[in-house]
């Protein structure tokens, strides 16, 4: 077995995607800590949960949630303007002649994107090699709602 991805073969799919979730967890906060994105105690680092949706030991979702904040360092969107500066001679004065920040360059740092669909192409590959079944769901996501994986 992947020494990465320690699953023991004999689990059923919900044990399976609980191990995965556990596995997903862990990674996720190790790469804000790559990524030094907030503290080890801090709010997103205390908000990332992944639970499996299963009935009679079958899998049907797994669904990780974190604050929404997180989405948005992985972009390298929404910093530098306060709230209630749009609009005045102060957000004017905050940017150059083509509308970028003078300060605050932002940065995408993609401690979520490349961690989570990299964990679940391989999640994938596990899942039809262990019990040889294709993930018949797709990804979902909303900007606004968790992530699922309808399984």
């Amino acid at each position: 077995m992947d020494q990465q991805y320690p699953i023991n073969v004999t689990l059923n799919t919900e044990q399976f995607a609980l191990k995965w979730a556990e596995i997903l967890t862990d990674r996720l906060h190790n790469a804000l800590d790559k990524y030094n994105i907030g503290k080890l105690d801090g709010p997103l680092w205390m908000s990332i949960h992944a639970a499996v949706i299963a009935a009679g030991g079958d899998a049907e979702k797994v669904i990780t949630r974190f604050l929404q904040y997180g989405r948005f360092i992985d972009m390298g969107v929404g910093r530098g303007v306060p709230i209630g500066l749009a609009g005045t001679g102060a957000f004017s004065a905050a940017r150059n002649d083509d509308g970028t920040l003078r300060r605050n360059r932002r940065r995408k740092k993609v401690w979520y994107s490349k961690t989570y669909y990299a964990d679940v192409m391989r999640f994938k590959e596990l899942y039809l090699q262990i019990f040889n079944q294709q993930v018949p769901g797709q990804i979902t996501e909303a900007l606004a709602g968790d992530i699922s994986m309808s399984i």
